[in-house]
């Protein structure tokens, strides 16, 4: 038989051993029909970027028009209306290529493009544009439905079967930042709206929402980080939310990929909000926009307000980049005898190295406290117990930080103090804030300028004893092979840090007391061993639970 071709039958009986014969049935027809091959790439964007999928068909006899309904689970691709492209093997022919009902939906038609049929084969039929639009990182599931038709030569419906794929959505995140603030009842406060982005941002909304409910939104003005002068900046009270918005009206002056103060925001406290207490400011609501109007991944990190005059005030001090150290300022009007106080940054790009005792503050830094913690914050634990920081202001510690070699960061980091806590002599709480941020250079690229190491060496890590992370630094003269892992006292290997090439500089490795196998390790002693271009280098740790 021919597919495609209608046949038309008939049926007899023959009532052996008689030799009798029926007369015919009614007349039936049927037509056979090739089962032909669907299948469609797999394909991979950025959130707000496209890729191409291409759809194949096999199939052994010739083909009319095809009528394609994909399903993508979770709906986060949009087909690129009229975004289609023919192959050789539909030169010619009508194609076209939509989004409707979150189902990309694509036209193939020889009819309509006048052209002859396509033949049999097995390959692309057509190429599609779809655009990844989501605020998450998914695979997403690709399937044709039951509503895609393929017809033959005769335009008889074909029986199908196909084969689905997935997409793989991927996100970068922006950050905004709101660093802490404190004032007075019946004061106006200015909170700096700080952003990290990686791609242009052509608008972004912020409802913002205090609990307690202590403070009213008053005004927002942008700051000369960006041309804003064709922005729409504007700052408008909803219910007990405070609107935020800015958004280019132009549409051709975005806000660049880096990292800078956008806009302060002005809030007024509430006259009878309580002294000693804290209004926690949350960003809520929140959309960040790219060029095609596409919300972004964005990581918030929000301010808490403290009412009041506090008695320990610290502050982001100045910053020394070639040294990679930062200044930690103190405002206090009694003296201090213990400090703890972390400090976060956006996106984690620095780990704190070390921290060194200056100006009023003549005490100790506990080392087995302090560094950087699981949530990516890095902690500073310090006192004096004798003495205590005498009531003044200045600087009173200076914090050492290497850029990360855990991510593959790249960029400039926001820094600020996300909490602090201070105590006096009798270890009673002062009311305390800390304020301020600072922008740092911790671009991972190559630079010729950066000095090279002369010698290999594996440096003590810092903290020591600590609990639960740990930095360990080393020095390669030369691009070479490393080997860095941690082994207990029976000299059992407990964690492999690095293992592989490596270019020359100075690296940091943080060790999160965790073996192989994600599982954390017990306190006690342990040994961690470099080995490089046949030299071997080996120092003591201790873990604290």
């Amino acid at each position: 038989v021919i597919n495609g071709t209608t046949y038309y039958y008939y049926i007899k009986a023959d009532y052996t051993p008689d030799g009798t014969e029926s007369g015919p049935s009614n007349i039936a027809e049927a037509t056979p029909i090739e089962w032909v091959e669907l299948s469609i790439s797999s394909g991979a964007a950025l959130s707000g970027a496209t890729d191409t999928l291409e759809i194949f068909i096999n199939n052994e006899s010739e083909i009319s028009s095809f009528f394609f309904v994909i399903e993508d689970e979770p709906d986060y691709l949009i087909a690129q209306y009229g975004e289609i492209f023919e192959t050789d093997r539909t030169t010619g022919w009508y194609l076209d290529v939509n989004e409707v009902g979150g189902n990309i939906v694509v036209t193939g038609s020889a009819i309509l493009g006048n052209v002859d049929h396509m033949s049999a084969g097995d390959g692309a039929v057509c190429k599609v544009i779809v655009m990844a639009t989501s605020q998450d990182q998914y695979l997403c599931n690709l399937n044709f439905t039951t509503s895609t038709q393929v017809k033959d030569a005769n335009t008889n419906d074909m029986i199908w079967t196909a084969e689905g794929a997935t997409f793989e959505v991927t996100v970068e995140t922006q950050f905004l930042v709101m660093p802490n603030v404190h004032g007075n009842p019946g004061d106006l406060i200015t909170i700096p709206l700080l952003i990290n982005n990686t791609q242009d941002v052509y608008g972004v909304q912020i409802f913002l929402t205090d609990y307690p409910d202590y403070v009213s939104g008053i005004a927002i003005a942008a700051t000369n980080y960006h041309d804003f002068s064709n922005w729409t900046v504007d700052g408008n009270n909803v219910g007990n939310q405070y609107r935020i918005l800015l958004f280019d009206n132009s549409l051709s002056n975005p806000l660049p990929g880096g990292t800078g103060h956008i806009a302060d925001i002005s809030l007024y406290i509430d006259p009878n909000a309580p002294v000693g207490s804290t209004a926690e400011l949350f960003m809520e609501e929140v959309v960040v926009v790219d060029q095609n109007n596409i919300a972004m991944h964005a990581e918030l990190f929000e301010s808490k307000i403290y009412i009041g005059s506090p008695g320990a005030i610290y502050s982001i001090g100045s910053v020394d980049e070639s040294a990679q150290t930062i200044s930690i300022e103190l405002e206090n009007s009694s003296p201090v005898y213990v400090v703890d106080l972390f400090l976060a940054d956006a996106p984690d790009g620095i780990v704190v190295t070390d921290v060194t005792a200056v100006g009023r503050f003549n005490g100790s830094i506990d080392g087995g406290q302090t560094g950087e913690q699981e949530d990516g914050t890095a902690r500073v634990f310090a006192h004096d117990l004798a003495n205590g920081i005498v009531a003044g202001s200045g600087e009173i510690m200076r914090v050492s930080y290497d850029i990360s070699m855990n991510t593959d960061f790249s960029g400039d980091v926001i820094t600020w103090i996300s909490e602090v806590y201070s105590a006096d002599a009798g270890l009673n709480s002062i009311p305390s804030s800390g304020i301020g941020f600072a922008i740092l250079d911790a671009n991972l690229s190559v630079d010729e300028e950066i000095e090279i190491p002369v010698k290999f060496a594996l440096h003590p890590a810092y903290p020591n004893p600590f609990n639960p992370m740990t930095n360990i630094r080393y020095d390669l003269p030369q691009a070479s092979y490393v080997d860095l892992r941690i082994f207990d006292l029976t000299g059992r290997e407990v964690r492999t840090l690095a293992k592989g090439f490596d270019h020359a500089g100075t690296k940091t490795i943080i060790w999160d007391a965790k073996d192989n196998h994600g599982q954390s390790v017990s306190a006690g002693v342990y040994i961690y061993r470099l080995e490089s271009s046949g030299l071997v280098q080996s120092q003591k740790l201790i873990l604290l639970k």
